[in-house]
Formats: structure tokens, C-alpha cells, sequence
């Protein structure tokens, strides 16, 4: 916010500092950026960054509160502020954000493609073959599509499924939590994996540390995806909590522009990660057999799985339009 405001005054070329901010005027109309912050003038540029703290904000604000002779009309500036909180607080967002690196998503699965500026990616644990997903593991899914999730879908092994939601995740800089949730997988135990290799990490052998998982080896993804993604996203742990209502509020609550507590979270959208988006596949050095198809029957599981995604997304596209 503050950033587009200074950016937004610093194109009108007459300035004079207040005692609470800064004046500026030009032929047509009145700009008036108000701080909780000294500011220094230096002919048409504004000196300062702003870092604001909770409960401080900057405004720009168009001249409603300014008489004739450029007097603030402290009144119907404050009613001016109120008035256009909400837009401003709408406008922040979207100008923050950053686009997908152009392949995003890379990797093929069991999600569905939501909002690309959204600060989350909802993965649930599938613990049955991918033709038996139940209603409430479906459900779980469709909460993350509810709240507006970039991504949203399921997760079954250690190893390849991982490495899929890293490469998916490291090309989207705007995703900065992943919320986790459904039963655990009791032949892989993906959740464990998955929460042990956000909070530790792997060793030289790229098995994730401190992990149950049976094979919880990342043999398929470069070191700079790896690192890049356990410093771009924050775990949000709803395993266990089978309730979806819960997952689209969490969702919601990670793109807050305020802090909100969330159980044990304090959570909000803290912008897209600093760095450009990564983006590529999974080399497939290491293939792993239960990871592909092998027969017919798998091949139309796979298929089946993935209409099932195809039509929560079209039902999520329906509904927001």
C-alpha cells in the first residue's frame, strides 16, 4: 500500500510538508498523504520508506478534504479516509502480486488450478487407490477450491508427490503457505513426510529428515528447488482435522491483508516470495514403480481421478462467475 502511494505522489510536482504529512497540489486537483511518519521534502520527491507497524496506515487520498485555498479540512478528511478505506484496501492486493512463471503448473496431478495470485495450495493426503477418493477426502478438496486456493488436490506418496507439489509451488512466488490436511497414508505416510521435510528438511542422501516415511527420498528435484521451496511457503497443519468448512477458512485467513488468528496461527498474506519463479519438471533419475500406471485398469484410474478435479474446477469457474 504505502509503496503505491509514494509512488502514486511523487507524480505530482508541487509538495509542502504538514505537521501530519504531506500536501501536494497540482492545477486540476489535491492530493493529500497522510503518515504517522516525518517525511522530508526535496523538490518534487518524497524522502522516507515507510514501515508500517499494526493499527498504523498510510493514505493517499484524492484532495475531498481540501478547501480553495488548500486548507485541510481535518472533518472531511477524515470522512474522505473512511469513505475510501475499503477501496484502497481492495486496490492493494492485486498490485502486489506477481505472475506464475509461464509453464505454472508444471507437474500434472489430483489438483485443481485456482486463483494464480493466491497466497495458498491446499494438498490432502489420499490414503486409498485414486478410483476409491470418498466423498469426505473430495470434500476437503472442494473447501480449498471454496476459499480460493491457487492450488487444491491430493497427495499419496513420499517421494514423487512431493516432488510434484515442490515443483508446482516454486513456480508461483505468490504461494507462501501450503495447508496440509486429511487421514494419513498408513503405507507412506506422506503427511509425516511432508511436515518433516518443510521443518527439517533433507540430509546428503536427499532423505528427509526424522521422517517415518518408508522411502521419503527427493532423488528427482534440483538442490535450488528443494531450498527455495521450504524458504517460499509456511506449513499450516490441518491433518487429522476432517472438516472442510475448516480448510476454505484457513485458506481465506492466509490472504488476509490483516493479521488474523487462526488456532494456533497468526496468519496473513505476507506478498509474493522476493525472487523470480522456478519452473520445470522433475528429471526422473530415480523411477519409482508405483509411481506410474502399469495396466489398463491404473491407466483408467488415473483417468477417473483426474475428471474428478476437471469437474471441481469447472464447478469453482461456475460459481465465481
Amino acid at each position: 500500500m504505502t509503496k503505491k502511494a509514494v509512488i502514486y505522489a511523487r507524480q505530482v510536482p508541487v509538495f509542502a510538508a504538514t505537521d501530519v504529512g504531506v500536501r501536494a497540489r497540482t492545477a486540476e486537483e489535491g492530493v493529500f498523504l497522510l503518515s504517522d511518519h516525518k517525511v522530508q521534502i526535496d523538490g518534487v520527491r518524497i524522502k522516507g520508506e515507510w514501515k508500517l507497524s499494526e493499527g498504523e496506515r498510510v493514505w493517499l487520498c484524492p484532495g475531498y478534504g481540501l478547501d480553495g485555498s488548500f486548507q485541510l479540512n481535518a472533518e472531511k478528511a477524515a470522512e474522505s479516509l473512511r469513505s475510501t478505506e475499503l477501496f484502497w484496501l481492495e486496490w492493494r492486493a492485486p498490485l502486489e502480486k506477481t505472475y506464475p512463471h509461464r509453464d505454472y503448473p508444471p507437474e500434472e496431478g489430483r489438483y485443481v488450478r485456482g486463483t494464480d495470485s493466491s497466497a495458498v495450495a491446499v494438498a490432502v493426503v489420499l490414503n486409498t487407490r485414486p478410483e476409491e477418493i470418498p466423498k469426505e477426502l473430495e470434500a476437503l478438496v472442494e473447501g480449498g477450491v471454496k476459499g480460493d486456493a491457487a492450488l487444491s488436490g491430493t497427495v499419496q506418496t513420499e517421494n514423487i508427490g512431493i516432488e510434484k507439489i515442490v515443483c508446482n509451488i516454486v513456480s508461483n512466488p505468490n504461494i507462501r503457505y501450503l495447508i496440509l490436511g486429511g487421514p494419513e497414508s498408513e503405507g507412506h505416510l506422506t503427511g509425516d513426510a511432508l511436515k518433516k521435510f518443510i521443518l527439517r528438511g533433507v540430509d546428503d542422501n536427499r532423505r528427509i529428515i526424522d521422517t517415518r516415511a518408508p522411502n521419503p527420498k527427493l532423488l528427482n528435484l534440483p538442490a535450488e528447488y528443494i531450498e527455495r521451496f521450504r524458504k517460499q511457503i509456511s506449513l499450516i497443519d490441518l491433518q487429522f482435522q476432517g472438516d472442510p468448512k475448516l480448510i476454505e477458512q484457513a485458506v481465506r485467513a492466509c490472504q488476509g491483508k490483516d493479521t488474523t488468528i487462526f488456532g494456533k496461527y497468526l496468519l496473513a498474506d505476507p506478498g509474493p516470495y522476493p525472487e523470480a519463479p522456478l519452473s520445470g519438471k522433475i528429471v526422473w533419475r530415480v523411477m519409482q514403480p508405483w509411481a506410474e500406471p502399469e495396466d489398463d485398469e491404473e491407466r483408467a484410474a488415473v483417468k477417473r481421478a483426474k475428471e474428478l478435479m476437471e469437474r471441481l474446477g469447472r464447478k469453482h469457474r461456475e460459481n465465481s462467475r
